[in-house]
């Protein structure tokens, strides 16, 4: 039997590479990307040089603990 465009595409979709695994390091990267926006909102708030400075550390570090798609 003779499989599809469309049916090798799914396949191909769920090997290694799948959109699945994108959508569980969305799922475990959201706490710290909910985090990194409340940093800028205050960031954006600041009203002088050190606040925005503690803000843009605290932001770069979260940055660092996002999970990146290997």
């Amino acid at each position: 039997m003779s499989k599809t465009k469309k049916e090798e595409w799914e396949e191909g979709m769920l090997e290694n590479n799948s959109y699945y695994d994108i959508d569980i390091i969305n799922e475990a990267n959201a706490p710290i990307l909910k985090k990194i926006k409340e940093w800028q909102d205050k960031y954006d708030n600041a009203s002088g040089n050190m606040g925005k400075w503690f803000c843009q550390i605290q932001i770069d570090k979260l940055k660092k603990k996002l999970h990146k798609y290997k």
